[in-house]
């Protein structure tokens, strides 16, 4: 069911994608896209990663205890 979503989802991208080239006429259009992915993925870790660590505070597990036991 994944697989099959995922490849919906790349198909629709690739259309959308290769439209908007044709109609602006300019290939820069792939790279601002590949950014702001980059970008959305960039703050989604650190919003993720600070919702944990207050998490962990707040649990006091801070530290590297028992690094080999997760």
């Amino acid at each position: 069911m994944f697989a099959a979503a995922s490849a919906v989802a790349a198909l629709a991208g690739t259309l959308v994608v290769a439209g908007l080239v044709r109609r602006s006429g300019r290939p820069s259009i792939v790279v601002l896209a590949l950014a702001g992915v980059m970008g959305l993925g960039l703050v989604s870790v650190a919003v993720f990663g600070l919702q944990r660590a207050a998490k962990d505070l707040g649990a006091g597990d801070i530290g590297f205890s028992q690094l080999c036991a997760t």
